[in-house]
């Protein structure tokens, strides 16, 4: 259909009421209203029309490709997301049954001590299924921009280890100041990402070499940093890991739905904070974590620095 592009004078109600009309493109219309042109001046508006024609045509083909862009990346998604539900929930599913069938034996004797070790092997299963479930969900909410949060002051150093406490003592060591300015945050939400950060970290770190929390101030942030020693991450992929359903190396853990460091960034950046990772000297990975302390308490004497916390006492060489 032809559309009017612009009008002069008294705006024409449609291109049938203009008393000019000069085409613009395949289209569309230049619609004037006034006095009939003639000569140069019709002329000139010939040139403008093909000119702003040109650029309408542009801004449309831009467009389009953001929009092919956008249906691409959805698409993406959508198929990583079916690989993720295909993989990730039929393998605990398929411990569930598996514990569940043999607990139901009718023809084979389990001792307690069997019992306890199926029912232990349902439980894991079923604790991954709730973790994918919640990952999906929390991603859903991310997504739709439906993520309310319910700020509270909150101290940091009782946020890190809640976060820290499903996961084996033996295989982190923190170093997170008590005197540091409280944060006002939702304090949920941030043991989630803090947990998934940290859970990443345990997975990939070697199980002789803790994961290392330190944290403390810079300037008008809190910063954390959560330090492992495991393979660490090619330089051109490191931003990489923050991407849903990212795995860079499927073959090194069948473990995580590889949601959690995207959902726990987009849990810092609803607080507005940044999630970002770097190598760690001598091989490894460093997630760093900055959240502002806007309208938070000043520090107390003698809390830690950020450059306290990019160095903990006693860390790995």
């Amino acid at each position: 259909p032809i559309s009017a592009l612009a009008a002069a004078g008294e705006a024409p109600a449609t291109p049938a009421a203009a008393t000019t009309t000069v085409p613009a493109g395949d289209d569309l219309l230049l619609a004037l209203s006034g006095p009939p042109l003639r000569g140069e001046d019709a002329r000139v508006v010939t040139a403008v029309a093909v000119q702003v024609g040109t650029v309408v045509e542009r801004d449309r083909l831009r467009e389009s490709a953001r929009q092919t862009r956008r249906e691409r990346e959805l698409t993406k998604v959508r198929t990583a997301l079916l690989a993720a539900v295909s993989h990730d929930l039929r393998t605990p599913l398929a411990g569930v049954k598996a514990g569940v069938s043999a607990l139901r034996l009718e023809d084979v004797e389990l001792g307690p001590e069997d019992q306890a070790a199926l029912l232990a092997d349902v439980e894991a299963s079923a604790d991954r299924l709730q973790q994918l479930v919640d990952d999906l969900l929390d991603m859903s909410r991310l997504d739709a921009g439906a993520l309310a949060l319910r700020r509270r002051p909150t101290a940091l150093d009782e946020l890190v280890p809640r976060a820290a406490s499903g996961l084996p003592a033996e295989r982190i060591r923190l170093d997170v100041p008590e005197d540091l300015p409280l944060l006002d945050v939702d304090a949920g939400l941030l043991v989630r990402a803090l947990g998934n950060v940290l859970e990443n970290a345990v997975r990939h770190a070697p199980s002789s070499t803790p994961v290392v929390v330190t944290a403390g101030r810079a300037g008008g942030h809190l910063v954390v940093r959560v330090v492992d020693r495991g393979p660490g991450v090619p330089e051109d992929q490191v931003d990489a890991v923050f991407t849903a359903f990212h795995r860079l190396d499927d073959s090194r853990s069948e473990e995580g739905s590889g949601l959690g460091l995207a959902v726990a960034r987009g849990f810092v950046e609803a607080h507005d904070g940044t999630l970002e990772a770097e190598g760690t000297p001598g091989g490894g990975l460093t997630v760093v974590l900055r959240l502002p302390l806007t309208g938070a308490a000043p520090a107390a004497t003698g809390a830690a620095t950020v450059d306290e916390a990019r160095a903990p006492a006693g860390s790995a060489p």
